[in-house]
This record gives C-alpha cells, structure tokens and sequence, in this order.
C-alpha cells in the first residue's frame, strides 16, 4: 500500500515491519507490553502474539468491538494506515472500512473504548505512531489534546490476553 510505505518514511524506516512499543520509564515499571508490530505485507498490527481484530459478530455497525486474536489473515485483521497529515494517521478496518475510534465520552479515562466508527477525520480516529528512535507506542491525538498520554494496549492486568481480550486506551502517568 502506498500509503503504508510513506508511514513507513515519514518514521524513519524502509523496513517492511514497521515495530511500535511503549516507551518511559512508567509504562515499563508497569510491567505490561505495549507494543505492536505493524506488517505491510498482510496489513495486521500484532501485539503479544496476537493480531488486531474487528469483532466479526458487530463489523456492520458503528461501535464495533475492537479486541486481540490469534492471527488467521482474515479481513476483519487487515488495516490500511493512512497518513492524513503531520499529526495524525488514520487506522482502518480492510473488512467494514471503518476507522479505528476513541470512545470521546470516556478519553479522559484509563480504559478508553477504542471501537470502529465510521470516518470522519476527527482527532478520535487519528492515531500517532511514535516518531524518532526505536521503540515506537501508538496513542491517540485526541486523548494527547486532552492532555493524557494514553496507549494502544490491553489492561495492563493482562499480560497474556486471550482471543476476545478488549484493546483500549492505557496510560501510566
């Protein structure tokens, strides 16, 4: 994808995985990963060996659960990451076309719902993949405005997510 591959730029790397991770003292103390690898080729974001999943039982309806699962190359696992501008990038579902959403009523709270929703370029669809040196964490733009520094990530309770685990917004500060 075209897009992927100026992401892929944009952060500094040709390489055909692009690895995201959190990074600070607080998240590590916390002794929970945050980190993902994003694949060009198959279009999946991988954390603690499971992939990124759209609930298959909801995909048709704004809302939509966003969760891990063992990864299979279904389409509800594929996301197209489109860099929209310097700020934000847009994570969408390859199966429904939605975009990966914050949950605006609760962005200021450990365990913000991320869902998908359909796009409207607002800051809750747009996500940052950490720019400069490796690790990289992904957070999103509008939990950053409202001055939280929130991660991409499972409760941090769950060190060994199972297939249906929620992913939300996470942060240590």
């Amino acid at each position: 994808m075209k897009k992927s591959t100026k992401l892929a730029v944009i952060i500094g790397t040709t390489a055909v995985s692009l690895t995201v991770a959190a990074t600070g003292a607080q998240a590590s103390e916390a002794g929970h990963s945050v980190s993902w690898i994003y694949n060009e080729d198959t279009g999946t974001l991988v954390s603690n060996g499971k992939c990124l999943d759209a609930d298959l039982d909801s995909i048709d309806n704004n809302g939509t659960k966003v969760q891990l699962w063992d990864c299979n190359g279904s389409t509800e696992q594929q996301w197209q990451i489109d860099d929209i501008n310097a700020d934000g990038t847009v994570v969408r579902n390859a199966m429904s076309q939605r975009c990966l959403d914050a949950d605006i009523n609760s962005i200021d709270s450990n365990g913000t719902k991320v869902q998908l929703w359909d796009c409207d370029g607002s800051t809750e669809q747009q996500w940052r993949f950490g720019r400069g040196e490796l690790p990289y964490n992904i957070t999103n733009l509008a939990s950053h405005d409202a001055g939280y520094e929130r991660y991409l990530t499972t409760p941090p309770s769950d060190d060994q997510p199972e297939n249906g685990t929620p992913v939300g917004l996470w942060g240590w500060n």
